[in-house]
């Protein structure tokens, strides 16, 4: 039931996955970093790695907003790290619009970062070295898509966009979505069709959006929308003032993150939503509520004549 503790699991597991991923590499059951493109950790996936990345630079950086964090600056800036070494794109954006969104709502943050110039200094260095560092394995990641969409609007038949595959599983999805667009298939049905017919590694739809219409059709995609809706407006109301320049900016970040990642069919995911969940349970600036004394509850009537009739002979003998 920590806020405190339940925070400090969620930053320090990316952390975790890395020792576990580097010990199962040392121990030959899978490649290690040097031999990848994009860090894993333990996950095997470093699209699922990403979203427990971001996680915990998310939670550490608003937990760094709090009094008596002062270890969640330096965990923030490592777990941002691990966000750009997974090379995932849309985490790295997300990761982005949450940090200037977050800057621009926070004073608390504001103020911590300019009460320590110099460690704000040498976390954004170390953040651009890391960038430096991986760059040549980022730089196609980010800008062969790019080069090769404008090669296609030229007008060459040859050229094509490079999109890891998602373009054929989009495609597939979008099918699958025309066979019921109202009312959708069913939870689940897009995996296990994808499995059957999508010759592709990955039966996933790489897009939440596509996902829910998939399994729920229009109807479902909007009550989903709604429920979201309600339910984030709750987190609002229920949190300090401290917690709702952090919700704000998570918004825009999620719903970026949902386009080209599965934020939330991978379990890596439960890592933002369970932090997000205990947000409704602590309210650290907010008074509690006065306490309404309750009345006095009505005694029973056998009890309240037997004491009658103690009370008579009590002074029938004192007046003998």
């Amino acid at each position: 039931g920590s806020r405190r503790g339940l925070a400090l699991v969620i930053m320090l597991t990316p952390l975790l996955s890395v020792a576990i991923g580097a010990l199962m590499a040392l121990a030959g059951i899978r490649p290690g970093f040097p031999e990848l493109d994009r860090m894993e950790g333990a996950t095997g996936n470093a699209a699922a790695f990403a979203i427990l990345a971001f996680a915990g630079f998310v939670v550490a950086l608003h937990e760094m907003s709090r009094p008596g964090r002062p270890f969640a600056g330096g965990l923030a800036v490592v777990n941002l790290a691990l966000v750009i070494l997974s090379g995932t794109r849309m985490a790295i954006a997300a990761a982005g619009v949450f940090l200037v969104a977050y800057l621009l709502l926070s004073d608390s943050l504001r103020q911590r970062l300019q009460a320590h110039r110099t460690r704000t200094a040498a976390s954004a260095a170390a953040l651009v070295a890391a960038l430096l560092w991986y760059w040549p394995a980022l730089e196609p990641r980010l800008f062969e898509d790019a080069r090769e969409l404008e090669t296609v609007l030229a007008g060459d038949a040859d050229a094509s966009v490079n999109l890891s595959g998602r373009d054929k599983v989009w495609r597939f999805y979008l099918e699958e979505f025309t066979f019921s667009p109202l009312f959708g298939r069913g939870m689940g049905t897009g995996f296990v069709a994808a499995a059957d017919w999508l010759r592709w590694p990955r039966t996933t739809p790489h897009n939440e959006y596509l996902h829910v219409l998939v399994n729920t059709g229009a109807v479902g995609f909007v009550l989903c929308a709604a429920a979201i809706f309600l339910w984030y407006r709750s987190l609002l109301r229920a949190a300090s003032e401290n917690d709702q320049p952090f919700l704000l900016a998570l918004a825009p970040a999620l719903a970026i993150f949902a386009i080209t990642e599965d934020i939330l069919g991978f379990s890596t995911g439960l890592a933002v939503f369970a932090y997000l969940g205990i947000l409704l349970t602590r309210r650290s600036t907010r008074p509690l509520p006065p306490r309404v004394a309750k009345p006095p509850r009505r005694r029973r009537r056998g009890a309240a004549r037997a004491k009658a009739g103690d009370s008579s002979r009590s002074g029938a003998i004192l007046s003998a």
